[in-house]
């Protein structure tokens, strides 16, 4: 297991500033007026206190870390977004990164949502871009419900287990949208609309290839995290194995759920790629019979077109309508070939 390179003692939570207020244990920060956001909230259980940066500045990170005593490497993962998912031990807390996805309604596209964890014997602080909906409704829940405070909120494990448990159930709703779209592809597919589904087939196919990286390694990671709160010795690690465990059997649920959405969407792909060179085949097989059918037209025409010494019906009153039906018959012979051979259906 890593281990930092030096540990830096944990500091007690300094007293609530001045600009703070305190109601039914929840403490929170004034809100900004240039953003409207509240970068920060505070929410206390009798024995927890969740701590919650919403999109911080440089500033506030560098507080949060002198605040806490957090390792500066830390701190610095917290600046930057989109990184892999992984989980720290230290002596006095724990460090876990965690990525799930987040649908984007303007591009349509899957990206990659990052929240940072700092779990300690009586705390839970968290950091995100604000981009994970789950986590801003538990936050007004735990602040508004004392005894949902009660209840989820007697160990710092247990807080972060439904932090974690919630982000992911949030995970089906997106995955009934993918299964939708799977099922309304193959519709469309089926329905003669090949051409128009070869975009459509793409995103969705882009949108699980991006759900699959980003919750690849989730089962892992939360193994890890189950055996660091152990060895930390947090209060309620080992109560929490159970609630943790079935967790980790959600993310394997939906491991599955992405498998079977891919081999689906590959199906489909390739069924529409089959009806759509079949098309494409039976055009270019009209194509080429009506191609030889008007060289025989061409033909006779260049044959009475040379006017040769002794060429036959040239010179006759009604020479110009034989020749048009000589044409005509040349066609329609060709095209009774062709039929006959079964290139003309």
């Amino acid at each position: 297991m890593f281990q930092a390179p030096f540990i830096i003692p944990a500091r007690p939570a300094p007293a609530l500033a001045k600009n703070e207020k305190t109601c039914y244990n929840v403490v929170t920060k004034s809100i900004s007026a240039k953003t409207n956001t509240m970068p920060r909230t505070e929410v206390r259980s009798n024995h927890v206190r969740w701590l919650h940066l919403d999109k911080p500045t440089d500033a506030e990170l560098i507080a949060l870390g002198e605040e806490f005593s957090f390792h500066p490497l830390d701190i610095a993962d917290c600046r930057k977004q989109g990184q892999r998912q992984k989980v720290e031990r230290y002596k006095d807390y724990v460090f876990l990164v965690l990525l799930f996805p987040v649908y984007n309604r303007q591009t349509r596209a899957i990206e990659a949502g990052e929240i940072d964890f700092f779990v300690g014997p009586d705390y839970v602080v968290t950091v995100d871009e604000g981009r994970l909906p789950p986590l801003s409704a538990l936050r007004h829940q735990f602040a508004d419900h004392a005894d949902l405070r009660e209840s989820i909120g007697g160990t710092s494990v247990s807080l972060l287990h439904e932090l974690v448990d919630r982000l992911v159930v949030s995970l089906y709703p997106m995955l009934d949208h993918i299964s939708l779209d799977i099922h309304r592809a193959e519709q469309a597919v089926f329905g003669g609309k090949e051409k128009q589904m070869v975009a459509e087939v793409a995103v969705v196919r882009r949108n699980i290839t991006d759900f699959r990286r980003i919750v690849q390694t989730h089962k892992n990671t939360l193994k890890r995290v189950l055996d660091i709160l152990h060895l930390n010795g947090l209060a309620g690690a080992k109560e929490s194995i159970p609630s943790l465990q079935r967790t980790i059997d959600r993310t394997k649920e939906i491991w599955d759920l992405l498998e079977s959405y891919r081999e689906s969407i590959d199906t489909i792909h390739d069924t529409n790629e089959s009806l759509m060179s079949f098309k494409l085949n039976d055009i270019m097989r009209t194509f080429t019979t009506m191609s030889v059918m008007i060289f025989f037209m061409t033909l006779v025409t260049t044959l009475f077109a040379v006017r040769a010494r002794g060429t036959p019906l040239v010179e006759g009153p009604g020479a110009f309508w034989t020749l048009l039906g000589l044409i005509i018959l040349s066609g329609i012979a060709a095209r009774q070939f062709f039929k006959r051979r079964r290139l003309l259906e």
